[in-house]
């Protein structure tokens, strides 16, 4: 075998466990991370939570393909400093969002006013 590497079997073999594995974990964490956001949204707000959460994953899986083979074509270890330098500039963006800039108004309900948290 030149170069060394897998039979062509094993390779496909291990392509289709490793999607299988993943399709798997997404589905048993996709509900999870969806109660999650929705648990953690003030009532008046979760419109906005739900949307920016779906947004951020979406947006995350078009551009992750062409961004990392673009930090790939660098170099091997582009990808190993991009991955920390985004969680980290994540942290202040997040605790901004976090913090909300104006009063949030009560929403009227059929059974009478929600309560703020």
């Amino acid at each position: 075998m030149p170069g060394g590497g897998a039979p062509g079997w094993v390779v496909g073999g291990g392509l289709v466990a490793a999607m299988v594995v993943y399709n798997l974990a997404e589905t048993v964490a996709t509900p999870g991370r969806e109660e999650l956001s929705v648990a953690l949204a003030h009532p008046a707000r979760r419109g906005r939570y739900l949307a920016v959460n779906q947004l951020s994953w979406s947006i995350g899986q078009a551009l992750a393909p062409g961004l990392l083979t673009l930090l790939f074509v660098h170099g091997p270890a582009w990808p190993w400093l991009f991955l920390p330098a985004a969680s980290l500039a994540a942290v202040p963006a997040l605790l901004r969002l976090e913090r909300p800039t104006t009063t949030v108004p009560d929403i009227p309900s059929e059974n009478g006013t929600l309560a703020r948290v």
